[in-house]
């Protein structure tokens, strides 16, 4: 392959490159013209559009393209047509009344609106002097209190608050030495009853025994049954929707019979789905509340076979324990049996000791009793003594308060009379007050009446003249207004036509036409000469590097892993794969039996293995 290079591209022709194009560009035109100014029909008349000739433009290459010429045709109705007759009728008549109208017009225009003749405005009515203040007098605002207030007076002399008790109470004495309250038995030694080793218990479970509880799974119940009432709720709202606008697209009035017994319908079944959401999660709780039972009772059966297995070893060893406990409890009934006479006679001894102890206690407890006793007489005579003194300090304390209330009394009258003599005198003068308020607002009024008169009669004045002025201009606008609606109505009425949209083409010049076009021929051209060069020495470099030589292996069934790695310049499909019977590694080249369908000349099977083989050279040719 790598002995012959391929033909590079014949060079293209910008001449006829660019007559091509232009022959194109009017084609298209003329194709945009016919599609963009179709035929219509409308309620008001038709639109034609048909070629009503032809011009020829010269190609580059000196060829001729012919350009078709486009004509369109409005029609309109007769009813339309009657009326733009009467339109135009009536714009002549128009015309010719607005011709004397302009007369009428001149001469307003001529002599226009002034204020000349017309009343002076009044623009001031002199405000009334209004009386603002007058004499309201001077208020007493105090008067003689009658004289300080009495707040304190003599108490007589201190109280007298505490006495003498009488001495310190014996609040203990002495209890006559301690009490003997045992006799000496002592269980330490081998008195003891021996059971040291007996056990307490019989064999604990390692883990203690879990009873079922049901658990609250109302949160996974209502999770549940939310997620279903949400994913209900759009549907549910979509069809309330729907049925709203069906009943009111087949006037089913709401609130009708027809409207409530369709409501009641879609709302049973929206119930149903509700109902179904809640059953969901009612189910889910139920599924909950079993995967904990079966866990609780598979926990107990554990639990529960332990304990046995626990019981028969603890049953086993006391068994053990229970032949040797007796052995020890004989030998320490015995030993008791010895100890109880010598805890009697100890114990005859201590009581003998007790009962002294105790006289010793009841004589001390006697003579605090006659002590305390003493101490109490002497507290009584002090109390006695103290509360005499008291009472007379309490009458002493009356009669002081008595005479600072009759004081206090005294007083208050004299402040009572002083009181009504500044009342009675500041009632004068707020009588004297409210007279001259009186009389200062009967004058503003009448001031103020006297204005209102004279302002109302320069705004009668004002509204006089205004409306003179405003009547002598609606005459002179009227006429005008007169010619200009004439006017208006004698003009041209231009009527709606359709747009016409021709085709769009290049006007490039010819020169430039060709410039450019060659231009962009050259640069394709000189890419596909790079292309076929590159694609010549790829072949060369992989193929005839790869095989070196003529006729080498391309059967098909001597590859494996085959993958598609790209083509030939003249679309053979170049493939990698390994070769059987070759060195280990991947390859590339053609199929023997693609090429053979397009260069069966390059194929050929040696007789000496039966497989197909393909000269390299010839089948890229």
């Amino acid at each position: 392959m790598g002995k012959s290079t391929p033909s590079a591209p014949a060079a293209p022709d910008p001449y006829a490159t660019a007559s091509a194009q232009g022959t194109a560009n009017a084609n298209t035109a003329t194709a945009q013209t016919m599609l963009n100014n179709a035929n219509q029909n409308t309620p008001y008349g038709t639109v034609q559009y048909a070629q009503s000739g032809s011009y020829e433009i010269t190609n580059p290459d000196g060829s001729k393209t012919t350009v078709p010429t486009m004509t369109m045709q409005e029609t309109l109705n007769p009813a339309q047509q009657k009326l733009l007759n009467q339109q135009e009728s009536l714009g002549f008549q128009a015309n010719n009344a607005a011709s004397l109208a302009l007369r009428t017009a001149n001469q307003s225009l001529a002599n226009p609106v002034t204020a000349d003749n017309l009343p002076a405005l009044t623009t001031s009515v002199g405000a009334p002097t209004l009386q603002n203040s007058y004499a309201s007098g001077q208020l007493s605002t105090g008067y003689d209190s009658g004289g300080a207030i009495q707040t304190g007076y003599n108490t007589g002399p201190a109280l007298q608050n505490s006495y003498d008790s009488g001495g310190a109470i014996t609040r203990g004495y002495d209890a006559g030495g301690p009490i003997q309250s045992s006799v000496g038995y002592d269980l330490s030694g081998t008195d003891a009853h021996q059971n040291a080793n007996s056990p307490t218990t019989f064999g604990q479970t390692q883990n203690g025994v879990q009873y079922f509880q049901g658990g609250d799974f109302s949160g996974e119940r209502d999770a549940a049954t939310n997620a279903a009432l949400a994913r209900l709720a759009p549907s549910m709202a979509a069809q309330s929707e729907s049925l709203n606008s069906s009943l009111a697209n087949q006037g089913t009035a709401q609130g009708s019979a027809a409207w409530n017994a369709a409501q009641l319908s879609q709302n049973q079944a929206q119930n149903d789905l509700r109902l179904g959401a809640v059953a969901t999660g009612d189910a889910e709780q139920q599924a909950l509340f079993g995967e904990q039972a079966t866990g609780n009772q598979l926990y107990n059966a554990a639990q529960n076979q332990d304990y046995s297995q626990q019981l028969g070893r603890g049953q086993f060893a006391q068994s053990g324990i229970a032949a040797n406990n007796l052995a020890n409890l004989n030998e320490a009934q015995f030993g008791l049996a010895a100890t109880t006479a010598n805890n009697s006679a100890r114990l005859n001894a201590g009581n003998f000791v007790n009962q002294a102890q105790l006289q010793q206690n009841t004589e001390n407890a006697g003579a605090a009793a006659f002590a305390n006793s003493a101490q109490a007489q002497a507290n009584s005579q002090n109390a006695a003594s103290a509360n005499f003194f008291n009472q007379s300090v309490g009458q002493q304390n009356e009669q002081n308060a008595a005479l600072a209330a009759f004081n206090n009394a005294a007083q208050f009258q004299q402040n009572a009379q002083n009181a009504n003599a500044a009342g009675f005198y500041n009632s004068a003068i707020g009588n004297q007050a409210q007279m001259n308020a009186a009389q200062a607002a009967f004058s503003n009024q009448a001031g103020n009446q006297d204005y209102q008169n004279r302002l109302s009669g320069a705004t009668f004045s004002n509204q006089a003249r205004d409306q003179s002025l405003n009547d002598q201009e609606t005459i002179n606008n009227n006429v005008v207004n007169q010619f200009s609606a004439l006017m208006h109505g004698g003009q041209v009425q231009g009527m709606p036509t359709s747009t016409y949209t021709p085709g769009t083409l290049d006007q490039t010049p010819i020169s430039a036409d060709v410039y450019q076009t060659a231009a962009l021929q050259n640069q394709q051209y000189q890419a596909q000469l790079q292309n076929s060069a590159a694609n010549t020495a790829a072949m060369g470099s992989a193929l005839g590097g790869i095989f070196g030589g003529l006729g080498k292996k391309s059967d098909r069934r001597l590859k494996s892993e085959v993958s598609p790695v790209g083509r030939a310049r003249n679309g053979l499909m170049i493939y990698r794969y390994k070769l059987a019977g070759e060195a280990p590694g991947w390859h590339l080249g053609f199929m023997a039996d693609e090429v053979a369908l397009l260069h069966p000349e390059a194929v050929w099977t040696d007789p000496a293995d039966g497989w197909a083989r393909v000269d390299y050279e010839r089948a890229v040719a």
